[in-house]
């Protein structure tokens, strides 16, 4: 995620994130309101670990939190299955990444 969505983030949501994500937000910008809304959603307990892309989707590390807590992260990560990784838009999962029709055209040029 290119750096002025991240330092959003950890602004918008200092209990999460600022300077708790060793290696910041491993994934593209397309993401980014996925995040943000499941950032909206979490309790004060829950201490962020990781948030990557692996095989194509989501991957939010938590310590802590709430079974609510849990359930969100758990519907995020199932989203982010249907949302393009590089733009936002509805996508598809093709060789390990969630992408667009378009981007996936894009990245075949």
């Amino acid at each position: 995620m290119n750096v002025l969505l991240e330092r959003m983030l950890e602004e918008k949501f200092q209990n999460l994130y600022l300077g708790k994500l060793k290696w910041g937000f491993e994934c593209d910008n397309g993401w980014f309101q996925l995040l943000y809304a499941l950032s909206k959603k979490l309790s004060h307990s829950v201490e962020v670990l990781q948030v990557k892309e692996k095989f194509g989707t989501l991957r939010f590390y938590i310590s802590g939190g709430t079974e609510d807590d849990q359930a969100a992260v758990s519907k995020a990560e199932n989203m982010s299955l249907h949302i393009c990784e590089l733009c936002g838009m509805d996508g598809e999962i093709n060789n390990y990444k969630v992408l667009c029709e378009h981007c996936r055209l894009e990245g075949e040029q």
